[in-house]
């Protein structure tokens, strides 16, 4: 759309995120291997099938979905304490697993990199409150980007 405004803020690519206690934690992730694993799928829409369960599909293969969630942040503390396992960003598993309770995987399927991007109405292009905030985040990511392994 022509109003919606945005700006790329980083790169970044999702991962298979699993507690460092996960039997799967010490192996190569194959695809038969990724498909035996219960996993908790994180979509804020029933129909979106992005990253993990599109390519899946196009392989005619689905994978064990144990539950499904709406957010990234309450999949990764759920993934630390269990058996389960997760597709999330890379960005936010080495953020958040910091403590050393996590670990990822290369994705067998759906791993590519995607852009982190910024979107707002271009009736605020000129709000000052809002050029604010959004050179805060670009300046925030900027420098997560610079920092990233």
């Amino acid at each position: 759309s022509k109003s919606i405004r945005s700006v790329e803020l980083m790169r970044d690519r999702m991962v298979c995120a699993m507690s460092r206690k996960h039997p799967a934690a010490r192996q190569r992730l194959t695809m038969e291997r990724f498909l035996a694993l219960r996993h908790i799928r994180v979509v804020q829409d029933a129909g979106d099938l992005r990253f993990v369960d599109e390519g899946l599909h196009a392989l005619g293969l689905k994978r064990k979905v144990m539950a499904t969630i709406p957010h990234w942040l309450i999949a990764l503390h759920t993934v630390a304490g269990s058996r389960l396992v997760v597709a999330a960003s890379e960005r936010l598993t080495r953020s958040f697993g910091a403590n050393g309770e996590l670990t990822a995987r290369t994705l067998p399927v759906g791993g590519d990199h995607f852009c982190w991007r910024l979107y707002w109405h271009r009736r605020h292009d000129d709000s000052p409150s809002q050029r604010w905030m959004r050179a805060l985040v670009s300046d925030v990511c900027a420098r997560m980007d610079r920092a990233a392994p």
